[in-house]
């Protein structure tokens, strides 16, 4: 049975709002975000995060807790050689590097 994974949106101003928040919180510092990311993990029973990425309006985040783990299929992985150099060119768009 495949049911839908929940995440908290938090890519709207009237989620944002409903929980009290805006987007500084999502936009800010790393620290921030983690910090609330870790708070959601505990208060709500959600599967994960969705949120806009702050390196392009078009992209999305998503981060799943490990609650989701018995709803998903791992179809890709890190060692998916053509997977990991589309990811190493979005990090060099985005200025990032491995460090």
């Amino acid at each position: 049975m495949v049911a839908p994974l929940q995440l908290a949106d938090l890519g709207g101003t009237a989620a944002l709002q409903k929980r009290g928040l805006d987007l500084r919180m999502v936009f800010g510092p790393y620290e921030q975000s983690r910090t609330l990311a870790h708070r959601i993990h505990r208060t709500e029973a959600v599967h994960g995060l969705i949120w806009p990425s702050r390196f392009g309006a078009d992209g999305r985040c998503v981060v799943l807790f490990d609650r989701a783990s018995t709803g998903v299929r791992v179809v890709r992985t890190w060692s998916d050689g053509v997977w990991w150099a589309q990811v190493l060119q979005v990090m060099a768009r985005c200025g990032k590097a491995l460090g």
